[in-house]
């Protein structure tokens, strides 16, 4: 799990500087970018505990 997240990190770094650009772009608020990565390494937890657990025999 760590290394997952760890991925998601390195991942939303490169990404962050993508959509800094966009918003630079937009004219948009800089924070706006802090959301948006925020959303990126949140969403694949929270969808993990959404989900049903596998069923133990």
């Amino acid at each position: 799990m760590l290394a997952n997240i760890l991925l998601i990190v390195i991942l939303s770094k490169s990404i962050a500087k993508l959509l800094d650009h966009g918003i630079a772009l937009l004219g948009a608020p800089p924070a706006l970018g802090g959301v948006l990565i925020a959303t990126v390494v949140f969403t694949p937890e929270g969808i993990s505990r959404c989900a049903p657990s596998p069923p133990t025999c």
